[in-house]
């Protein structure tokens, strides 16, 4: 091979090495690029596990909404088993107890692999409400505890009814729609009991007196028989039996 021949050889090789060089390194360079970006995935995966954005921002609403209600239906309910002077609202209270702790450990459960924490004290709503509650006593503690049950039950059945149907958690949604039946059965229970007990209030006096004590002011007592023939049950010294243009006769006595 001639000089002339091997560099032109040498200069062919070259230009094809510089070549492939350059388009290699436009290629690889956006890949090199890429590559220095962090990913930011996992980073915002844990910062949702903190923030229990993990649920969307009503359900997360609903869950701590949920988690109050419930212990507020927990702390009546003992107060109301110490304190309720009707049979039937203890036994009311019993079952709230009963029902409401064994939910209230479930929406905990829920809640933790939800990454969201629930409240483990009243809030000062709630806590002012049983503050009002225990200033009360027998009978009227009965229907305050009851007409709150009423109202309370009546706006928990209303939001679980919402969430088993729009929650976008699917478990949520689902233990929202499990809670329903017997939520609709406390409802039920209270309004019986506070209709009972309300019954039962407005058939006595203030004082707690029987109607048979009430004075009436001088007249009969509407609760006893009544003597057609004397409906004042004194003696008039005329006959209210006697007929017109008829002649007196004596007095009766009653007797």
């Amino acid at each position: 091979m001639t000089r002339a021949r091997f560099h032109e050889v040498a200069l062919v090789a070259a230009l094809a090495a510089f070549g492939f060089g350059a388009a290699h390194a436009q290629t690889a360079a956006p890949q090199s690029g890429a590559a220095q970006k962090p990913d930011n995935r996992a980073g915002a995966a844990k910062a949702d596990a903190k923030t229990g954005a993990s649920l969307s921002g009503d359900d997360r609403t609903f869950v701590l909404k949920a988690a109050q209600g419930g212990l507020m239906e927990v702390e009546a309910g003992k107060a109301a088993q110490s304190k309720a002077q009707d049979a039937a609202v203890k036994q009311f209270a019993q079952r709230m107890v009963t029902d409401h702790s064994k939910a209230n450990d479930e929406l905990k459960a829920l809640a933790k692999s939800k990454n969201v924490d629930v409240p483990s004290a009243l809030d000062k709503s709630h806590q002012a409400h049983m503050d009002k509650l225990g200033k009360a006593s027998g009978a009227a503690f009965d229907r305050e505890y009851m007409k709150h049950m009423v109202d309370d039950h009546r706006k928990t059945v209303a939001d679980f009814e919402k969430q088993s149907k729009s929650a976008k958690d699917p478990d949520l949604r689902k233990w929202a729609g499990d809670k329903l039946p017997t939520l609709r059965e406390h409802l039920k229970m209270a309004q019986a009991t506070h209709d009972q007990v309300a019954k039962g209030g407005g058939g006595k006096a203030a004082s707690g007196a029987a109607p048979s004590d009430i004075k009436t002011g001088g007249k009969s007592d509407p609760t006893k028989p009544v003597n057609t023939a004397n409906p004042a049950g004194t003696t008039t010294g005329t006959n209210t039996g006697n007929t017109a243009g008829a002649p007196p006769k004596p007095a009766t006595t009653g007797k």
